[in-house]
C-alpha cells in the first residue's frame, strides 16, 4: 500500500498558542480524499497531558503517544491518529479539547492518501 502526503495545517500561525480555552478549533483543507489523519498537540508551561481528545470533523482520533519534559521550559507533546472512517468534508474542523486551560497549546495536522484505509492494529504502549 502506497501512502502519500496530502496536506497540512496548523492551529496558530503566530507565536501565541491557545490559552484560557477549554477547546480550540482549526480548519484543515485536504487536497485529495484522506486515508489517514495525524494531529500533533504540543504544550508549554506544564508537563502534564492536559488534552482530553481530538476530533476530525466530529470523529474521535486515537491517542498514539505522549511525552513530556521537565526542564527550564516544561512542555509536552501528544500524537493522535485516525485511519478509518475518515470524513470527507472539505474543509474539516479539527477540535482539540483540554482539561486545563492555563498552559499554552498548539496543534498541527496532516492528512495522507492511500489506496485503502490506514487503520492501525495492535498496542502502541
Amino acid at each position: 500500500m502506497a501512502v502519500a502526503f496530502d496536506d497540512s495545517s496548523e492551529s496558530h500561525s503566530g507565536t501565541a498558542g491557545s490559552t484560557f480555552q477549554t477547546s480550540f478549533t482549526f480548519s484543515h483543507d485536504p487536497v485529495g480524499i484522506p486515508s489517514g489523519v495525524v494531529v500533533f498537540v504540543l504544550g508549554k508551561g506544564t508537563t502534564h497531558d492536559i488534552i482530553s481528545g481530538v476530533t476530525y470533523d466530529g470523529v474521535a482520533l486515537a491517542l498514539v503517544t505522549f511525552a513530556d519534559t521537565v526542564s527550564a521550559e516544561n512542555g509536552f507533546s501528544t500524537a493522535w491518529f485516525l485511519g478509518d472512517s475518515i470524513p470527507t468534508t472539505d474543509p474539516a474542523d479539527i477540535v482539540v479539547s483540554r482539561t486545563s486551560n492555563a498552559a499554552e497549546v498548539y496543534a498541527v495536522a496532516a492528512t495522507v492518501t492511500a489506496d485503502r484505509n490506514t487503520e492501525t492494529f495492535g498496542d502502541f504502549d
